[in-house]
């Protein structure tokens, strides 16, 4: 089960990183267009408006940083 688990976290990460690298050129991929309470998740959402905020360099490496911490995760779990 550890290793299933692992393996999904690095393939998790792995598509995340693909996914800031290669498919997320432009600014308006990193911006959320939604209403805030639209959803029912208002954490999260207030969260996306918040980072909606940063500079898009910034928010390109915020998400290259998630992905390789899904990837360094899923390296300690296996």
């Amino acid at each position: 089960m550890v290793l299933f688990l692992g393996a999904v976290l690095i393939l998790w990460g792995g598509f995340i990183l693909y996914a800031s690298i290669f498919k997320m050129k432009r600014k308006k991929d990193y911006v959320d267009d939604g209403r805030v309470g639209s959803s029912g998740y208002l954490e999260w959402e207030s969260l996306m408006k918040l980072l909606n905020k940063l500079p898009y360099p910034l928010a390109k490496t915020v998400v290259m940083t998630i992905g390789s911490g899904f990837i360094l995760l899923g390296a300690w779990v296996m």
